[in-house]
């Protein structure tokens, strides 16, 4: 078996990872402020556009326009349909309550923001043929990346304070835990090791790790909100690189037996 050649995916590639890291970015950071009362027009704009990109991404990839129905009637069984369904959600409220401002449209948003980013979670973890995304440390690490990146929205756009400051702490802490317990995690099968060890993936995580407990900082006079925004953008951006594109690899197909 260790002999066996590592061969990534070819389904989803840059596109896919445009999606998960814009559409990320923007349910993180449309998330983050509401929780952090520090929502307004110009951030309720931006999650709308960073939303919409994902969503253009997604387009792009699947490139046929008729296959959008198919990717939004299996709600029931499928989180493809369901990140399709809280991402359409999330656009239309946001954009109702950028014409006309008021708290239900916000809270509407804020579900479907949520929503988007459990179902894109649970999406990569759903895929059985890539042992890096099917584990049970994905779900809560991309979460935690795409909310990560969001506070990293709010360090640039927002008047840096106290509140902001520690959520910034806990936040960047939480992350560097999940992405510690994902390198770590106890019940990695051999492929899934092999994945981590092959090409430099597991310095690629190690860096972003480092990069993103700068966060940690962020109350430190010499901590610009612009530099901790910067460190918690490329460290999640880098995780999320190196699990969607270098780490995609397939499981190995088995050659036929000779039973003759």
């Amino acid at each position: 078996m260790n002999n066996m050649m590592l061969e990534r995916q070819k389904v989803w590639e840059w596109l896919a990872y445009g999606n998960f890291l814009l559409g990320g970015m923007g349910g993180g950071v449309y998330a983050a402020a509401f929780l952090l009362n520090m929502l307004d027009m110009f951030i309720t704009v931006v999650s709308l556009v960073l939303v919409v990109g994902g969503l253009l991404c997604v387009a792009a990839e699947a490139g046929n326009p008729t296959k959008a129905y198919n990717v939004i009637r299996n709600f029931k069984t499928s989180w493809m349909s369901r990140e399709a369904v809280a991402a359409l959600g999330f656009t239309l409220f946001t954009f109702l309550d950028i014409v006309a401002p008021n708290l239900p449209l916000k809270v509407l948003a804020w579900l479907c923001s949520l929503t988007y980013l459990i179902s894109q979670s649970f999406m990569l973890a759903a895929a059985k043929k890539i042992p890096a995304w099917n584990t049970p440390a994905t779900p809560p690490l991309f979460i935690a990346l795409s909310i990560l990146a969001g506070v990293g929205i709010l360090n640039i756009s927002s008047t840096h304070s106290i509140t902001l400051a520690l959520a910034t702490q806990i936040v960047s802490l939480t992350t560097v835990l999940l992405a510690a317990s994902y390198i770590a995690w106890p019940g990695a099968t051999l492929h899934f090791k092999r994945a981590l060890a092959e090409g430099w993936n597991m310095a690629y995580l190690a860096v972003a790790i480092v990069v993103m407990a700068l966060g940690l900082a962020s109350n430190m006079s010499w901590a610009h909100p612009y530099v901790v925004a910067a460190t918690l953008l490329g460290g999640s951006s880098l995780v999320k690189y190196t699990i969607i594109i270098r780490m995609s690899y397939k499981l190995p197909v088995l050659p036929p037996v000779d039973l003759r």
